[in-house]
Order: structure tokens, then sequence, then C-alpha cells
């Protein structure tokens, strides 16, 4: 299980679903379920990833348009307790894990989306995860 429970200063899981959703991220920014899977790889990796360098990828490579700093801040801050919750959760209590997994009209889950975001992260350092 997740632990993510943000602080007042930033976005709910509604809110950074609708934002990465939204215009104002770019067409092949990460899902939830994406964002999830590629944030318990980069946490599980071999090797430690900066957030420097991952932080971009969720966004498809391209800084979202934010319509103000505190915005911004939100989004990130959302993004850094979704992290620390997946670390929080694997550390703690690995066996309670469980992914953050997305599901279609009829209420089907699609593993893909989650899978498709745990590989993009092993791609950033596909020599040590060999």
């Amino acid at each position: 299980m997740n632990h993510f429970s943000p602080k007042p200063d930033v976005m709910d899981i509604a809110e950074l679903d609708a934002f990465l959703a939204s215009d104002e991220a770019a067409e092949d920014c990460m899902n939830l379920s994406n964002m999830d899977g590629f944030l318990t790889a980069i946490a599980i990796g071999p090797e430690m990833i900066m957030p420097s360098e991952w932080l971009p990828c969720i966004f498809g490579l391209k800084e979202p348009d934010f319509q103000s700093e505190q915005q911004a801040q939100a989004l990130y801050g959302a993004i850094m307790e979704w992290y620390n919750g997946i670390l929080g959760s694997l550390s703690e209590a690995p066996e309670e894990y469980e992914p953050f997994l997305s599901y279609d009209e009829k209420d089907k889950v699609i593993f893909e989306d989650w899978a498709i975001g745990f590989l993009a992260a092993m791609e950033l350092r596909s020599k040590a995860w060999a």
C-alpha cells in the first residue's frame, strides 16, 4: 500500500491526476499509474537516481506550463510525497505494497500503464538493471 498523504501545500491525488491530464502538461506526460510504476522502479533500482534527472521524465521531458510558482511547488511537492510514500511503504512493510493501477470504463485493471512507467525508469539505468 502506498502511503501518499500530501501536506496542505501540495496537490492531493485528484488534483495531481487532473494536472497530469490537463493542457498544462505535455501530451506524453505520465498518468498516475505510469508515474507510480516509474517511481517504484526509481525507488528499488540498482543505482540511486537524483530527482533532477527523473522528474522531467514524468512530464515527457517538457516543463509543464505552470500558472504560478505556488502551483509548481504544489505539483513537485505532490510527486516527491508520492515517491517518499513508495520508499516508506517498501522499507516499512514491503509485503503490503500495492501498485497504483488504472482502470478502464468497464472497471478492468490496466496493468500496462504501471508496467510502462516501471520500464521507463529501468531505461534510465539499463546497464545497472542488467
